[in-house]
């Protein structure tokens, strides 16, 4: 039974009226036909009518309750498909209407704008955090084997950037390989542009990258739950830790650099005028630079500074201090 239909249209609101009627009709005239009746128009003869033929006078009744079931059935029907029409509307408004402040939403936050290696289009991100939001559903889910991948990827990077350390730097170029290759499986898996190529293979280059990652890490996790949060959400903010936790491993690189950087000019600086020993917040500074292993990190500064005396004196201005604060 169509919904559209009128209910006079339908075929079984038809049969529920003119099924009974019609076996009324063919019962009443067997019974008239094989019966010996004669037409009387007495109030007598009325009642013997409604005595001999209360059976097909019974079935033809049951017109009546077969055509207020077939009725409320179709009423059932109607308010059914109302129902399901309003939900269809309200879900490609809600689908409108979340597509639209998506959008602002990234426009506002500044989120993958192009600033951190990644840029979104909009529609696209969207359709990528968002595959079956037509369908009313605003949750953000990932693939198995798309999770699995990122996953594995994401703990290779972990492993080869555990082998750049402050003394050894021969794997730069190969973390940068799986650098490219993560931002790479990121831009297909949202539908994101590579606003940037790997181009320099040093610890600066490299902890810039990293850093780019973990932002874009947790601007997909802001973006993936703008409607609502859950397990493949938790996924993504877990990977922008575990990202920014490495950005804090080649920070102590990079701090090593820096403060061997630092000591390099003032040994520079001394030797174009007279020595003047470093105040006590240039060695504080200095050696917090150089956090843990201080010392072996003393020890290679002045062997990778043999060149300028005056570095040597500066080593050890640190050294002095370094005792004196233990």
């Amino acid at each position: 039974m169509e919904a559209t239909n009128h209910l006079h249209d339908t075929r079984m609101f038809r049969t529920a009226i003119y099924g009974p009627a019609i076996a009324a009709l063919i019962v009443g005239l067997i019974g008239y036909f094989f019966s010996p009746v004669e037409a009387d128009w007495t109030l007598n003869g009325f009642n013997n009518f409604i005595a001999l033929f209360k059976l097909p006078i019974g079935m033809a009744s049951l017109a009546i309750p077969f055509g207020a079931l077939i009725a409320s059935h179709h009423r059932s029907i109607q308010s059914a498909s109302q129902i399901e029409s309003q939900q269809q509307q309200n879900t490609f408004s809600n689908y409108i209407k979340h597509k639209e402040y998506f959008g602002k939403f990234l426009d506002d936050e500044g989120i993958l704008d192009g600033s951190y290696s990644f840029a979104a289009k909009e529609k696209k991100v969207y359709q990528a955090l968002f595959p079956n939001a037509r369908k009313g559903y605003l949750d953000f889910e990932f693939e198995w084997i798309e999770k699995q991948y990122l996953t594995t990827l994401i703990a290779n990077l972990k492993d080869e950037v555990g082998k750049v350390t402050w003394d050894n730097r021969e794997h730069i170029g190969s973390v940068l390989n799986d650098v490219a290759e993560l931002k790479q499986a990121i831009a297909d898996e949202f539908e994101l542009e590579i606003v940037d190529l790997i181009i320099n293979k040093d610890i600066e280059t490299l902890s810039n990258q990293v850093q780019n990652l973990g932002i874009t890490m947790s601007h997909l996790y802001s973006a993936s739950t703008f409607f609502s949060e859950n397990e493949s959400t938790q996924e993504i903010y877990d990977w922008s830790i575990k990202i920014k936790v490495l950005r804090h491993n080649l920070d102590v690189v990079k701090n090593f650099d820096y403060a061997q950087q630092r000591i390099k000019e003032f040994a520079l600086n001394a030797m174009s005028s007279n020595m003047a020993p470093l105040n006590q917040d240039q060695r504080s500074d200095l050696l917090r630079l150089l956090g843990k292993e201080s010392g072996e990190k003393l020890k290679s500064i002045r062997q990778n500074l043999s060149e300028l005396p005056t570095a040597d004196e500066i080593v050890k201005q640190l050294e002095e201090f370094k005792y004196l604060q233990t």
